[in-house]
């Protein structure tokens, strides 16, 4: 095992984080250096997780569904099949007042 210096902030982090997890301080940092690896490998950007992190909701959708973790279809508000069975009646012309 070898040791590393790491900032304060990042350390009180971990501690907190690793307490929740139980998980040792270590544990953690390891943790979380494996989801880095793993987000780096599938091709998510570091500019990608700061704006998913920061609520941009169309970032995040795009980044699931590279990663697998989201089809275009579950993003639609209407099912595909209930789309295609549904009717439109929109009311005739001459009934409307368009005064």
């Amino acid at each position: 095992m070898r040791s590393i210096r790491i900032s304060d902030e990042l350390f009180d982090l971990a501690r907190d984080e690793s307490g929740a997890m139980s998980r040792s301080i270590a544990q953690q940092l390891e943790h979380w250096a494996k989801i880095g690896a793993a987000l780096e490998q599938a091709g998510v950007t570091q500019q990608q997780v700061r704006r998913i992190l920061g609520g941009d909701m169309r970032v995040r959708e795009r980044v699931f569904m590279k990663l697998g973790l989201l089809k275009q279809v579950d993003l639609y508000l209407i099912p595909p099949e209930k789309a295609r069975s549904a009717v439109l009646k929109a009311p005739r012309t001459e009934s409307l007042d368009l005064t």
